[in-house]
Formats: structure tokens, C-alpha cells, sequence
């Protein structure tokens, strides 16, 4: 984790990536955009540590993280031993959201070649048989100004 908090693949907090959160949000911008008047409790999040590891600093949470590897080793390991992956996925649907962790078979069109990349699979009445998918880099800080940007000018123009 420290790793992928010095390549800046995380929130400055990884607790907002591993608890789901980071997910939450991103769901409940699709829902929105969607028409969904959601709210984030609204988002049924599935946190991938205990909940008593959120009092901890980052510097004590990251330090605690690791007591949680054997979990999700064997976790990991029960998925490989079935052809599966395994991947934290979120899911708009029906004027729900849900943000959780996931055993993908093999080909599953949200499998990605990368660790940064994000998939967005569009399911629809004409995409029903294979999802529309749009895949790209995920996080870093070029990516997330180019989004608060995007967000600003599309403001701009609606007044």
C-alpha cells in the first residue's frame, strides 16, 4: 500500500481507497448523472478493513495493514484456485449503488491489464449482450484536475 500511496495510485488517505469510499463517491457522481436523487449513505459500501482502523493516524493504519494480509492471501488464493480475480467493483443500477469486492472469471470484460486503469461497463437494453466499455488510467493528480476542470466549465456553461 505504501507503494502504491508513493506512486500517487491512492488518496492521500488509503482509507478512502480501502474503505470504500473513494468507490462511494464515484458511484453516487453515476448514479446522479443518471437521474438517481441518491445521497451517499445511500451507497451500500463493503470497507476492506475493520472499522475500528479508522481512529488510527495514516501512518498508524498503514503500519496495522499488513495484519490483515493473511485474509486476503487466502482470499486471493481461493479466487486464483477457481480461474477467478479479484477486484473492487462498483454498481449502479436499479436507483441503487453499491461499492464491494468482487471474484471476476476469467474474461470478464471489467478485468484490466493495469492497476490504475478504471472500466466502465455500460449494460443496457442494446448493450445487453456485450457491455459498452470505456477503459482508462484511473487516478493521479493530471487526471483528477482534468476532472475538477471538466466540471467547471460544464458549471460555466449551465449559468
Amino acid at each position: 500500500m505504501r507503494d502504491a500511496k508513493a506512486h500517487g495510485h491512492t488518496e492521500p488517505d488509503p482509507r478512502e481507497d480501502l474503505g470504500g469510499r473513494d468507490a462511494a463517491r464515484k458511484a453516487l457522481i453515476l448514479a446522479r448523472l443518471l437521474g438517481y436523487p441518491l445521497e451517499l449513505k445511500d451507497v451500500k459500501v463493503e470497507p476492506l478493513y475493520p472499522p475500528e482502523m479508522d481512529a488510527l493516524s495514516v501512518e498508524e493504519f498503514l503500519e496495522r495493514l499488513a495484519q490483515h494480509d493473511g485474509h486476503f492471501l487466502k482470499l486471493a488464493n481461493q479466487t486464483r484456485t477457481q480461474g477467478h480475480k479479484l477486484r473492487y467493483v462498483i454498481e449502479v443500477a436499479e436507483g441503487r449503488c453499491q461499492a464491494h469486492l468482487e471474484q471476476l472469471p476469467p474474461g470478464d470484460e471489467l478485468l484490466r491489464p493495469s492497476v490504475a486503469d478504471s472500466v466502465l461497463a455500460f449494460e443496457t437494453t442494446r448493450y445487453c449482450d456485450s457491455a459498452l466499455i470505456v477503459r482508462g488510467k484511473g487516478s493521479g493528480p493530471e487526471l483528477t484536475a482534468s476532472g475538477v476542470l471538466a466540471d467547471i466549465l460544464m458549471l460555466a456553461r449551465s449559468m
